[in-house]
Protein backbone atom coordinates (compact mmCIF):
# COMPACT_ATOMS: atom_id res chain seq x y z
CA UNK A 1 0.00 0.00 0.00
CA UNK A 2 1.32 3.40 -0.98
CA UNK A 3 0.82 6.09 1.65
CA UNK A 4 1.95 8.85 -0.74
CA UNK A 5 -0.93 10.91 -2.18
CA UNK A 6 -1.61 10.58 -5.90
CA UNK A 7 -1.48 14.33 -6.50
CA UNK A 8 0.61 17.10 -5.09
CA UNK A 9 -1.21 19.67 -2.94
CA UNK A 10 -2.14 22.86 -4.78
CA UNK A 11 0.20 25.72 -3.93
CA UNK A 12 -2.19 28.60 -3.37
CA UNK A 13 0.10 30.76 -1.26
CA UNK A 14 0.67 34.26 -2.55
CA UNK A 15 4.22 35.29 -3.45
CA UNK A 16 4.42 37.77 -0.56
CA UNK A 17 4.17 34.82 1.86
CA UNK A 18 7.59 33.40 1.03
CA UNK A 19 8.55 32.33 4.53
CA UNK A 20 11.89 30.91 3.40
CA UNK A 21 13.03 34.43 2.49
CA UNK A 22 11.96 35.97 5.80
CA UNK A 23 14.65 36.82 8.30
CA UNK A 24 14.45 36.69 12.07
CA UNK A 25 11.57 34.25 12.37
CA UNK A 26 11.77 31.87 15.30
CA UNK A 27 9.76 28.66 15.19
CA UNK A 28 7.82 28.09 18.40
CA UNK A 29 8.61 31.56 19.75
CA UNK A 30 5.43 31.71 21.84
CA UNK A 31 4.98 28.00 22.49
CA UNK A 32 6.07 28.38 26.11
CA UNK A 33 3.15 30.70 26.82
CA UNK A 34 0.73 27.85 26.12
CA UNK A 35 1.80 25.77 29.08
CA UNK A 36 -1.46 24.01 29.82
CA UNK A 37 -3.42 27.08 30.84
CA UNK A 38 -5.00 27.33 27.40
CA UNK A 39 -7.97 25.18 26.50
CA UNK A 40 -9.01 24.58 22.91
CA UNK A 41 -12.51 23.36 22.20
CA UNK A 42 -13.37 21.81 18.85
CA UNK A 43 -17.05 21.91 18.01
CA UNK A 44 -18.89 19.43 15.84
CA UNK A 45 -19.82 20.96 12.53
CA UNK A 46 -23.55 21.05 13.31
CA UNK A 47 -22.96 22.90 16.58
CA UNK A 48 -20.55 25.32 14.93
CA UNK A 49 -23.14 26.04 12.22
CA UNK A 50 -25.82 26.92 14.79
CA UNK A 51 -23.45 29.20 16.71
CA UNK A 52 -22.27 30.83 13.49
CA UNK A 53 -25.87 31.52 12.43
CA UNK A 54 -26.62 33.11 15.81
CA UNK A 55 -23.50 35.29 15.65
CA UNK A 56 -24.51 36.50 12.20
CA UNK A 57 -27.98 37.50 13.42
CA UNK A 58 -26.48 39.42 16.36
CA UNK A 59 -24.27 41.44 14.02
CA UNK A 60 -27.21 42.68 11.95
Amino acid sequence: MNSKPDTEPEDDMEDEYDFAAMEGGIQGKYAGEFNGTTTAIVLDSDVAQVLSDQADSLQQ
